[in-house]
């Protein structure tokens, strides 16, 4: 099936590859959706081609227009962009949760974490060698996980005011550039290996709330 569909990105277009009773399989741009239709419609990265996506300037839409409704992209595949060539992405103002390694080892600069997000998992942008600026829009989430391990161009972060659940273990283990960490105001355990290998990091303002410090926490520095 040939049949072209569109996204919330002007002029952005793609190819149904199956269907069913469920939705469809659909490429974008050498990235495949999958459209679950539903009391709630929504869309899910799925897989890609590496080669399509090397040295692009990736934009996930907000949204998957097929049949004439609207799939907001809402989540995607652990490990999908990991290790690839891509330049820089566009998170969709639609998603729900970033996944384990989603970007790990890419060479990006930038990421903005689209205020729609509730969790950040572990080892996101793990070895992101030329990552140097990272925003949060939102002031409120569920969870940031350990994410920025190696990120050695990483200088300077500042969370979400307010992390309703947790943040966990070897947030920032070895971004030997890091200078800077604005936590969230609410935040009760600094935990394991947190800032461990920051050596530039030279002052940290532990918000009120702290009550524990995890076991080497500042290891190393």
């Amino acid at each position: 099936d040939k049949k072209q569909i569109s996204t919330s990105d002007a002029g952005q277009t793609g190819k149904v590859l199956s269907e069913n009773s469920s939705g469809a399989h659909v490429d974008v741009a050498g990235i495949v959706y999958v459209l679950h239709s539903g009391k709630k419609n929504y869309a899910f990265a799925s897989e890609l081609a590496t080669t399509a996506v090397a040295g692009k300037d990736v934009v996930i839409p907000d949204y998957v227009n097929y049949n004439g409704r609207k799939y907001p992209v809402t989540s995607m595949r652990g490990d999908l962009f990991a290790q690839t060539t891509i330049r820089s992405v566009k998170l969709p103002a639609t998603l729900e949760e970033i996944p384990n390694g989603a970007f790990a080892g890419t060479p990006i600069t930038e990421i903005t974490i689209p205020a729609s997000v509730e969790i950040v998992q572990g080892s996101v942008f793990r070895d992101c060698k030329n990552l140097t600026r990272v925003v949060f829009e939102s002031d409120n989430m569920e969870a940031v996980h350990g994410c920025f391990q190696n990120c050695v161009k990483l200088q300077q972060v500042v969370f979400p005011k307010t992390i309703r659940d947790r943040m966990s273990y070897d947030m920032f283990a070895g971004c030997t550039a890091l200078t800077s960490v604005t936590l969230p105001q609410n935040l009760k355990v600094l935990p394991e290996r947190f800032f461990d290998g920051c050596k530039r990091l030279t002052t940290i303002e532990l918000p009120l709330s702290v009550r524990q410090v995890g076991a080497g926490a500042f290891g190393r520095i």
